[in-house]
């Protein structure tokens, strides 16, 4: 009896091992919401997101137009040597700041010894010419000397006179200041007659284009001083375009170089003028640049506000996306959730969309990174459809 007992407790024993363990439920799948996109704050950090009350005048329609930023001329120099000769000495570095009629460059110029030696040889003859003339009065008033000796000797000192001031005028022309040709009443023959070339304005050293023992021909530019404080943009208009502008008008300026920040400056000149060939316009910009950071010759974007209604309400592009084939914006509605908004959209004007129907003043919405938002709802899609 106890055999058979024991032989029926391992027989459902065996029964109970050979069956299989039940499978777990599945888990009941996630359900997207059409429209919405969680992301965490990590995830918005990282993308980007910027949100913004939607209120009329946070955005208006602007007009883009290309610029580049040029030197004023009057701020520009273009310093180069007025006769050949060969640079002996550099006084400046390349960047430096210099103030106006600093010495920049010396240059050995056989056309600047041959005028100096001129012009002493003319002082020379007119204190001889000096000299004779108060001995003739002298005489003359004594009654021993001639009156035509007396006029002689007028002339004489006139001509003498008038060939300093030729002398003196064309070291001058040379490049010597009214110090230096004073300073060559020390003069001795065999003292050198460098040229100095000094700085016309007050500025930097933007360029240096020659070197200790080159030779010049006197038709180079050697160096260029700018003063870059104040610069212009020079805007080019599409007659279309025109009716927008007008002098004294606020312009803002986008550089590639700072994308976050805005460049603000009027505009001081609107030719009258249109190029035949691109029908454009040239519009000039004033801009202060105490930071330097404007450069000459650097393209940036230029921004002109347009007129629009008081309670109109503005987005940039990117703000509005496209989702189902409709145009869209993201409403922040907290804790991460955003919801992709159906709207009645402009057309763009200057990068900016009115919102003509769809969304109320007050509105949180993504002003910035919109497009990832839309990437996301798009990848959510797919794996729904999955």
């Amino acid at each position: 009896m106890k055999i058979t007992f024991g032989l029926l407790l391992c027989g459902l024993a065996l029964f109970g091992c050979s069956r299989s363990a039940p499978a777990p439920a599945p888990a009941p799948k996630a359900v997207a919401e059409p429209g919405v996109v969680h992301l965490s704050p990590e995830a918005q950090a990282n993308a980007g997101l910027q949100i913004q009350p939607l209120a009329p005048g946070t955005y208006t329609p602007k007009l883009k137009l290309s610029a580049v930023i040029v030197g004023d001329p009057s701020q520009v120099a273009e310093v180069g040597a007025r006769v050949p000769g060969r640079v002996s000495a550099i006084r400046v570095k390349l960047g430096d700041v210099v103030r106006k009629g600093q010495p920049l460059i010396d240059i050995e110029s056989v056309d600047i010894h041959e005028a100096t030696l001129q012009y002493l040889t003319a002082r020379a003859r007119f204190a001889a010419a000096k000299d004779a003339l108060d001995r003739q009065r002298l005489l003359y008033q004594e009654r021993v000397g001639a009156e035509v000796d007396l006029r002689r000797a007028e002339s004489e000192f006139a001509a003498t006179r008038a060939a300093v001031d030729e002398g003196e005028e064309h070291l001058k022309f040379l490049g010597l200041t009214t110090g230096d040709v004073r300073a060559l009443a020390n003069h001795t023959p065999n003292a050198e007659h460098p040229g100095t070339l000094r700085s016309p304005i007050a500025g930097r050293v933007a360029a240096l284009n020659v070197s200790v023992g080159q030779v010049v021909t006197g038709n180079e530019n050697a160096l260029t001083i700018a003063n870059t404080k104040n610069v212009w943009a020079s805007l080019r208009v599409y007659e279309r375009d025109l009716v927008y502008l007008s002098v004294g008008q606020a312009v803002q300026l986008q550089l590639p170089s700072v994308p976050d920040r805005l460049f603000e400056g009027k505009l001081t000149f609107l030719s009258e003028l249109v190029d035949p060939h691109t029908r454009t316009t040239e519009a000039r910009v004033w801009l202060a640049n105490d930071e330097g950071l404007l450069r000459p010759g650097a393209t940036v974007t230029a921004l002109v506000a347009l007129p629009a209604k008081p309670n109109s309400l503005w987005l940039p592009d990117e703000a509005v996306q496209t989702v189902e084939a409709q145009p869209s914006v993201f409403v922040a509605e907290g804790n991460g959730r955003f919801v992709a908004r159906p709207v009645k959209a402009s057309d763009t004007q200057g990068g900016f969309r009115q919102i003509e129907a769809g969304l109320a003043p007050g509105t949180k919405v993504v002003v910035k990174g919109a497009f990832t938002l839309r990437g996301e709802l798009e990848r959510a899609n797919i794996v729904d459809e999955e």
